[in-house]
C-alpha cells in the first residue's frame, strides 16, 4: 500500500485565478491520469517544465515546506515522494537534518540529497549514546560491518569522541555530523535518474537510457544540445508509457489474470522470433524484475506468473 508522504496544492503562477489542484504524493497509479487532467485544466503539467507553483504543502517532513512558493514539475514532486517513501526512520532524520544544515530549499537539491544523506550521522537521543555510537560506526563504514567487528564497537566511547570533536550542528531534527558528505548532482534539474519503483521494464529501460545520456554529457562525450534533445524525447516517452500503463490498469475488468494471460498469448502468436530480448518484448510480457539474490532474479509477467532465472 502506498504511504502518503505529502499533499501539495499547486497553481498556475501566471494565472492564479484558474484555482488550485490538490494532489497526494506519491501519486497512486490509478490517480495519475486524473492528476494530469487536473493540471491541464489549470494550463500546467508540462512533462519537462517547472510550471506548477506550490501554494501549500502538508507533510510529515516539515523541511519540505520550504518548497512553498516555488515552481516545480509534477514528476519531480512524485519522484521525491517515492524516494522518501522507501526511507527508514534513521534516513528521515538524516535527510531533514542535512537539508537544514545545508540550508536546502530547492526541489533539485532535495532529490539529490536523498541519494547521499545516508552518509551523515544524526544523534536524536542523548539518553542512549551507546546506540548512537554504534549507529555512527555503521554509517561511516557504508552502512554495514562484519558482525565480529560490530560487536567489538564501544558505542559510548565512539559517541563521546564524536561529540567532543565539535563537528556537530544542532538542527530541529537532531545534532548532525556530515562525515564529509558532499551533495552530488545525480539529478541535473531536467532528467530524473532511474529509480526502480515498480514500473514496467520498458519504463525502466528508458529511464536507464536517460541516466546514460546524463553521464555521457557530464563527461563531455556527446554534444550537450544533442543530449538535451534526446533526453527530452525520452522524458516524453516515459510520461506516455506511464500514462498508458495506468490506463490499462484502470480499464481492466473481470478476471485480470485471465485477460493478461490472453494478451500475452496473443502477442506471442503474432510476434516474430527474436534472437535476443528486446525492449518491446519486455514491454509486452514483463511487469517487473525482482532481484532475489546475487545469483537469482525473478521475472514477473503481466499476468502475475513469476519465472526464476539463475545469473550464474
Amino acid at each position: 500500500m502506498i504511504q502518503l508522504i505529502f499533499q501539495a496544492a499547486v497553481s498556475n503562477k501566471a494565472h492564479p485565478e484558474y484555482g488550485l489542484a490538490t494532489i497526494p504524493f506519491p501519486i497512486p497509479d490509478s490517480e495519475y491520469d486524473q492528476a494530469i487532467e487536473l493540471l491541464e485544466g489549470l494550463d500546467i503539467g508540462s512533462p519537462t517544465g517547472q510550471d506548477c507553483q506550490v501554494d501549500f504543502l502538508d507533510s510529515k517532513y516539515p523541511i519540505l515546506k520550504r518548497l512553498v512558493t516555488q515552481s516545480v514539475n509534477l514528476d519531480e514532486l512524485d519522484y521525491l515522494a517515492k524516494r522518501l517513501e522507501s526511507f527508514c526512520p534513521d534516513e528521515n532524520a538524516q535527510f531533514q537534518a542535512m537539508a537544514s544544515k545545508m540550508c536546502l530549499s530547492d526541489i533539485q537539491d532535495f532529490i539529490n540529497l536523498t541519494f547521499c544523506c545516508q552518509q551523515a550521522t544524526v544523534i536524536t537521543d542523548f539518553s542512549n549514546l551507546a546506540q548512537a555510537g554504534r549507529s555512527h560506526s555503521l554509517t561511516i563504514n557504508g552502512g554495514s560491518m562484519p558482525t565480529d567487528e560490530f560487536d567489538e564497537v564501544d558505542g559510548l566511547a565512539v559517541a563521546l569522541d564524536l561529540i567532543q570533536s565539535g563537528a556537530g550542528m544542532v538542527t530541529p531534527y537532531g545534532v548532525v555530523y556530515d562525515n564529509g558528505m558532499e551533495l552530488e548532482q545525480i539529478y541535473d534539474g531536467r532528467h530524473l535518474p532511474e529509480y526502480y519503483y515498480g514500473p514496467c521494464v520498458a519504463t525502466v529501460t528508458l529511464s536507464g537510457q536517460n541516466l546514460v545520456l546524463i553521464r555521457l554529457r557530464s563527461k563531455g562525450c556527446i554534444d550537450p544540445v544533442l543530449a538535451l534533445s534526446q533526453a527530452d524525447e525520452m522524458s516524453r516517452k516515459l510520461r506516455d508509457l506511464r500514462r498508458l500503463r495506468r490506463k490499462v490498469l484502470e480499464t481492466a475488468d473481470g478476471d485480470e489474470q485471465t485477460q493478461s494471460t490472453e494478451a500475452i498469448l496473443d502477442y506471442l502468436e503474432t510476434a516474430q522470433w527474436q534472437a535476443e530480448v528486446t525492449p518491446e518484448l519486455f514491454e509486452n510480457l514483463v511487469e517487473r524484475i525482482i532481484v532475489v539474490s546475487a545469483e537469482e532474479v525473478k521475472f514477473r509477467l503481466l499476468n502475475g506468473l513469476e519465472l526464476a532465472e539463475g545469473l550464474v
